[in-house]
């Protein structure tokens, strides 16, 4: 679970589940003894927590797509939500993973994984480098952020550069290539793989993001975000409450977090000025509701069957539990947040 957190920060959540589940899936191999329901059972006791990892840090923590644009369009404050999302993202991921799997694991049986990773002959960097890349842009916006709060080191540009996500991800990209690579990044076979893993992942966010945002702007042209504020100043609705509601809709109906998340934020800005609620958890409110139930039309729920080798009911008994559990235990965590900053 910690190592999926750690590993997912800088990730696409699909990116990240085809970089980490197949080596979780072969250590859960090594690790489990003779075949039979026990042995899927204590394999899946150590892949759901890694679910549970990548999950929580895309909901919940930018620089993900979903978190990030939700800051920018509320207005709320990079470092707080960092710093506000990974708090709740610990204790979603340790009662949605490891916990909630001791339950719902029980009985599971595990086919042949459909989806396998070929990965590329080449020579790994050193553990400690290979560390550092993971962490750098969240160290580059941590330090950017806590840079302006300093009178002395305020309106710095290189400090406003390091705190921009955008500028934080392109830097470490320029960093990890050579250093992954080194000389045979100038091979065909090496800039096809690159090139070929990067974009298909890239393409499905931006084609996301034009959805949620087409989708937002008909439900604000049809003045859902003035009858979502009337609302919650005419019967005293937390808006916290009501963003994580507006995104699980969303959610359950396109399937993609993304969309339900740009979409949720885009009608919730009135709702926001209105109530004077924090931006931050307004965010992460909507990040939770976000990821609420995975189920069939949801890219994610497929890749998770094809990688674990679940069952589909199984999926669902498994994956779309642990998402749920994400959605609700982190709006529960957002609430009792809410009255303590």
């Amino acid at each position: 679970m910690g190592i999926a957190i750690v590993v997912g920060l800088p990730l696409f959540f699909e990116t990240g589940l085809v970089l980490l589940l197949p080596i979780v899936v072969a250590a859960a191999e090594e690790m489990t003894g003779e075949d039979g329901p026990a042995r899927d059972a204590a394999k899946l006791r150590l892949i759901m927590p890694a679910l549970a990892g990548l999950g929580v840090v895309h909901a919940l923590v930018p620089p993900h797509p979903g978190p990030l644009l939700a800051v920018e369009a509320l207005g709320a404050d990079l470092g707080r939500t960092m710093l506000y999302g990974i708090l709740i993202a610990i204790p979603t991921a340790v009662i949605a993973g490891p916990l909630l799997a001791k339950i719902t694991t029980r009985g599971v049986r595990l086919a042949s994984p459909v989806a396998t990773d070929a990965g590329l002959a080449i020579t790994p960097p050193p553990r400690l480098w290979s560390l550092l890349i993971v962490l750098l842009p969240v160290l580059m916006i941590a330090t950017g952020e806590l840079g302006q709060m300093m009178p002395a080191l305020k309106g710095a540009g290189w400090l406003v550069a390091a705190s921009n996500p955008v500028v934080a991800l392109l830097l470490t990209n320029l960093v990890a290539l050579p250093l992954l690579f080194g000389r045979r990044l100038r091979e065909a076979a090496i800039q096809d793989a690159v090139w070929h893993e990067t974009m298909g992942a890239a393409g499905a966010i931006l084609l996301a993001i034009g959805a949620g945002g087409a989708l937002k702007q008909v439900l604000v042209t049809a003045g859902l975000s003035d009858l979502l504020a009337r609302t919650v100043l005419m019967y005293a609705i937390s808006p916290l409450l009501l963003g994580w509601l507006v995104a699980v809709a969303i959610r359950l109906a396109a399937g993609s977090a993304t969309v339900a998340t740009i979409t949720a934020v885009g009608i919730m800005p009135g709702v926001v000025a209105n109530s004077g609620v924090s931006p931050e958890l307004v965010v992460l409110a909507i990040g939770a509701g976000s990821v609420f139930f995975s189920h069939v039309n949801d890219p994610g729920f497929w890749l998770v069957k094809s990688y674990v080798g679940t069952s589909t009911a199984d999926t669902f008994r498994t994956w779309s539990l642990l998402e749920t559990a994400i959605s609700v235990v982190g709006l529960v965590l957002v609430l009792a947040l809410s009255y303590v900053v």
